[in-house]
């Protein structure tokens, strides 16, 4: 039977279990024909053969306990004048060496001396069928019970989980916060980094841009503790009386059970059960669909005009009764754990709903805290900013008063110039009429101001112009650095390849 061959090539190295069960038959029950008889070695030309796989589940070794998925293949061939049979069985194991002669040792019907007539074999061989059809359906019970326990540890703290408390904006707003103090410790430790690596700029040695794990920057953590501070302001004075440290410290546990209890990873293990599960629910209609062509097929050979000339049905009618009934009893076993996986694949769906509804529920809730938290921060923008314009228009105010001094003090510095150089005692003035004139200038003491008051000057003029030209140079160089990069609203300067255009091309000049 050639198409066996295809069952024979499912058992090869893979990385993932065969998982596809069928059936293949090919009966010679019309006239014989002599050509194919061989009657020295006891075969005729009257031949049922097929062959078939079953899928079933099996504890893995050395697998860490897990359940993996196992074939047992047959093809089997009986010959309908003189009842003799051929077996070939196929498995990744010796469990079917085993099971077959252990049963043929307490079986009655399988021993060789009982197999006298075509009518004996043939229910010997409907024993071997009914051994293979029975390991299908064996270990699923367990397995079920086991996707149920699994399922459970994943599943519990999720239906039972209180969402609302591990949700509200005093933990949104905490969990932000100690996300910020971490942030801020990364960020010293990059704002460490670049000044290491600022010499190396300037020295024109190309410095890779600021990785992103050190992009945060110490404003997102007052940024985020000014957050913390506007929840604690807006909650009511009857819970801040009933907050304490016991308090602080089970709700920031609360929040970590959160984040357990919802995280993708467990998300993720219930996908993988589910899939689980959906390979056990379509191995077992596979097997039903195998017993139901296997059912059909001895149905169909029964009621053979061939079949019934050379074997005594009347003799095995009980027996062959006997395999339907234990068939049937299969399929219904069969039923029952498909029944189980359903309705645990239904409850994983559902427990897949409330990951879900509970993250959507602490995205709004999220939500809701950051857009009450900018309301309150636009509230206190507002109310900065008219105390802002009050500062100004006394700013105004004064910069008007400080205008009208301005003018009078170079309305009167000519003169009060001139009335301290008078007074200084450089001029004599005749007040006693000792004089030759009304008054007379002393030399030496002119010459002494000006000894002390022009290099005096000199000294100021030429400090102030040192302090003028390095805070220009500073400044040229502040603005040829932000030229050659751009900084970040978070403050990291990123470098950009100068003089590049798209695709990295030289740019050009317009009409070049």
């Amino acid at each position: 039977m050639p198409s066996f061959l295809e069952f024979i090539f499912t058992f090869k190295g893979r990385e993932r279990p065969f998982a596809q069960a069928f059936f293949r038959h090919e009966n010679y029950l019309e006239e014989e024909d002599p050509t194919f008889s061989l009657p020295m070695l006891g075969r005729s030309s009257l031949l049922i053969q097929h062959a078939f796989n079953v899928l079933s589940i099996e504890k893995g070794i050395g697998l860490g306990g897990s359940w993996v998925l196992r074939q047992t293949a047959l093809y089997h061939a009986f010959d309908v004048r003189y009842g003799h049979s051929l077996w070939i069985v196929l498995k990744g194991d010796g469990l079917m060496r085993k099971r077959i002669p252990k049963a043929a040792s307490r079986q009655p019907d399988m021993k060789p001396a009982s197999m006298t007539s075509a009518t004996r074999s043939l229910v010997a061989c409907l024993h071997v069928h009914l051994i293979i059809l029975e390991w299908s359906a064996e270990n699923w019970g367990d397995f079920v019970d086991y996707l149920e326990e699994k399922r459970t540890v994943n599943a519990i703290d999720a239906r039972l989980a209180p969402v609302a408390e591990m949700t509200s904006p005093m933990q949104i707003a905490q969990s932000f916060s100690r996300r910020g103090t971490i942030d801020t410790t990364v960020s010293k430790r990059s704002t460490f980094y670049s000044q290491e690596s600022s010499p190396r700029q300037n020295s024109g040695v190309p410095v890779s841009p600021t990785s992103p794990i050190f992009k945060r920057s110490f404003s997102n953590f007052l940024r985020r503790g000014s957050d913390l501070q506007t929840v604690q302001e807006n909650c009511l004075p009857g819970e801040q009386a009933t907050e304490d440290a016991t308090a602080g410290d089970a709700d920031e546990d609360a929040l970590n059970d959160f984040d357990l209890k919802f995280s993708f990873d467990q998300f993720q293990r219930l996908s993988l059960l589910g899939d689980e599960l959906e390979q056990g629910i379509i191995s077992i209609e596979q097997n039903k669909a195998v017993l139901a062509e296997i059912q059909a097929q001895y149905e169909t050979v029964l009621k053979s005009p061939a079949f019934k000339a050379h074997v005594r049905l009347e003799e095995c009618t009980g027996k062959i009764s006997t395999f339907f009934r234990r068939l049937r009893s299969i399929e219904r076993e069969m039923d029952m754990h498909l029944v189980r996986l359903k309705a645990l694949s239904r409850a994983i769906d559902s427990d897949k709903v409330v990951f879900d509804a509970a993250l959507q529920y602490k995205s709004t809730r999220t939500s809701e805290y950051f857009a009450h938290s900018a309301k309150v921060s636009s509230d206190r923008m507002e109310e900065w900013t008219m105390k802002m314009h009050g500062i100004a228009v006394k700013t105004e105010q004064e910069t008007i008063s400080m205008h009208v001094i301005t003018i009078f003090t170079l309305i009167f510095l000519p003169g009060t110039f001139l009335a301290t150089f008078f007074s200084s005692g450089v001029l004599n003035w005749n007040d006693e009429g000792l004089l030759d004139a009304d008054w007379a200038l002393r030399s030496e003491a002119l010459k002494l101001f000006l000894f002390i008051c022009v290099p005096l000057m000199i000294v100021i003029i030429a400090g102030w112009s040192l302090m003028y030209v390095v805070v220009r140079r500073k400044r040229k160089a502040t603005e040829s650095a932000i030229h050659d990069g751009y900084a970040d609203e978070k403050g990291t300067t990123h470098e950009s390849p100068a003089g590049l255009g798209i695709q990295g091309q030289p740019e050009r000049l317009p009409g070049a």
